[in-house]
C-alpha cells in the first residue's frame, strides 16, 4: 500500500510556517540544479552497476535529507529484482524515519531473510535497529529480545568496541 501525498506551497517550506511536525523544506534552484547535475553523472557513469547507481543516488538524496527520493529510489532498485539484504535493511530504516512502521517492519524481516545464509553484519545491524525500533514503541520486551540478538551477532563477529558500549 502507497500513499501519494501532494503538496502546494507557497514559496515557503513548512519550517516557515513555525508548524510543528510537518517536516518539509523548498530547495533553493542552486540546490536543485545541483542535485540534477549530479544525478546525471552518476547514471551515466557506465563503471557503476545498477546497483551501485541506485546506492550513490541514495547517498546524494540523502545527503540533501530527500528521505521520499532515496525510497523511490530503493523501491525501483527492488523492482528491478535480486535486491540485497543491504538495500531491505536501508529501506526500512528510511521507512522507519519517516513513520512508516509496517514498511519497516516489513523490510527489516526481508533484510534477515536473505542476510541469514551469509556472513554479513546485516544481521547485527537489523536486530540493532529493531531493538531501537520496538524500544520506541514502548514494547520492551521485544525490544530486549532484538537487542540480546544484536549483541550476539556483534560478538559472533568479534565487534568488541560495539559489545563493550552497550
Amino acid at each position: 500500500m502507497y500513499y501519494l501525498w501532494t503538496v502546494e506551497t507557497r514559496d515557503r517550506g513548512s519550517f516557515e510556517e513555525n508548524i510543528p511536525e510537518l517536516g518539509f523544506r523548498i530547495l533553493d534552484s542552486q540546490t536543485q540544479a545541483q542535485i540534477k547535475t549530479a544525478a546525471s553523472q552518476i547514471l551515466a557513469n557506465n563503471q557503476l552497476n545498477p546497483e551501485a547507481k541506485a546506492l550513490s543516488l541514495v547517498n546524494l538524496y540523502l545527503s540533501h535529507d530527500l528521505k521520499q527520493n532515496a525510497i523511490e529510489t530503493l523501491d525501483d532498485l527492488v523492482s528491478q529484482g535480486n535486491p540485497t539484504a543491504a538495500i531491505y535493511h536501508q529501506l526500512g530504516k528510511l521507512y522507519r524515519q519517516v513513520g512508516l512502521s509496517q514498511l519497516a517492519l516489513q523490510n527489516y524481516q526481508k533484510a534477515l531473510e536473505l542476510a541469514a545464509s551469509q556472513d554479513t553484519d546485516i544481521p547485527a545491524l537489523v536486530a540493532e535497529d529493531l531493538s531501537e525500533f520496538y524500544t520506541a514503541l514502548g514494547e520492551i520486551e521485544k525490544a530486549r529480545k532484538w537487542y540480546n540478538q544484536a549483541l550476539a551477532h556483534y560478538e559472533a563477529l568479534g565487534d568488541v568496541q560495539w559489545v563493550n558500549e552497550r
